[in-house]
């Protein structure tokens, strides 16, 4: 967490005002966030929004409201505080954000791509993922990096995680490991580890043995993948896993 010098030096960066002027809303803010970086720039959007911190186009300077600012509720962690955020999004765009919390926090355009222009998962709907992530990324929850998308702290994946039900995680988790494997043709070894990931997250909502045989029969080539990259220790996690999936008496 920033003291409360370094919080003023953020602020006065931020609002291009010496740091001398922005002691008072320098010590409002580090009091309600306790200097925590992403509380800090979530807490001073919020408070512009609230018209709490505003530029007088008559004084051509900065002001602000100290008393509006100490009495304002603060989320009690970030994780709440991106909820609040993803919350005020579109639906379509609470959709897109936690189909990618399920990928983890970072995830290449390939593997969204298997997404996109598919409908209806939960009791939502998002047909376009890239036009929704491109409404998040205004937001500043994810960032593009060339033809990838990563979110913008682990705060806020964590967040959109959450808004999926506990017991509905596991069929997103299989949904998502289906369409990449329908269109693993981008990149197969890729697609592999992905698609083993999300099935396996979701295993438990299988019902149906062969989907658990053709699930364990995955698990051995990305084992068999894994030890031709001398990756050992994924390799036995794997093997153990399918395994597990063949039950008591496999053979």
């Amino acid at each position: 967490n920033l003291t409360r010098e370094i919080t003023n030096e953020l602020i006065s960066d931020a609002i291009q005002t010496p740091p001398q002027l922005t002691q008072s809303l320098s010590i409002a803010v580090h009091r309600k966030t306790s200097g925590n970086v992403l509380f800090i720039l979530q807490f001073l959007s919020s408070i512009c929004e609230e018209e709490f911190l505003f530029f007088s186009s008559e004084l051509k300077q900065w002001q602000w409201n100290t008393e509006m600012i100490e009495s304002k509720k603060i989320a009690d962690n970030a994780i709440e505080l991106m909820l609040r955020k993803i919350l005020q999004l579109p639906r379509h765009a609470q959709c897109a954000l936690k189909f990618m919390a399920c990928l983890g926090h970072y995830c290449e355009e390939f593997i969204l791509s298997s997404m996109s222009g598919q409908s209806e998962i939960g009791d939502f709907e998002c047909t376009d993922i890239f036009a929704s992530l491109k409404i998040a990324a205004m937001e500043g929850l994810v960032d593009q990096m060339g033809s990838n998308y990563k979110f913008g702290h682990d705060q806020i994946q964590l967040a959109a995680y959450s808004l999926i039900p506990e017991n509905e995680r596991g069929n997103w988790h299989l949904w998502i490991g289906c369409r990449v494997w329908e269109n693993k043709s981008a990149s197969p070894d890729k697609a592999l580890f992905i698609v083993v990931s999300q099935l396996n997250k979701g295993a438990s909502r299988m019902t149906d043995t062969l989907q658990m045989i053709q699930l364990a029969g995955l698990n051995l080539q990305a084992a068999e993948k894994s030890i031709s990259l001398g990756a050992f220790v994924p390799a036995e996690f794997y093997l153990k896993k399918g395994i597990g999936l063949l039950g008591q008496k496999p053979w």
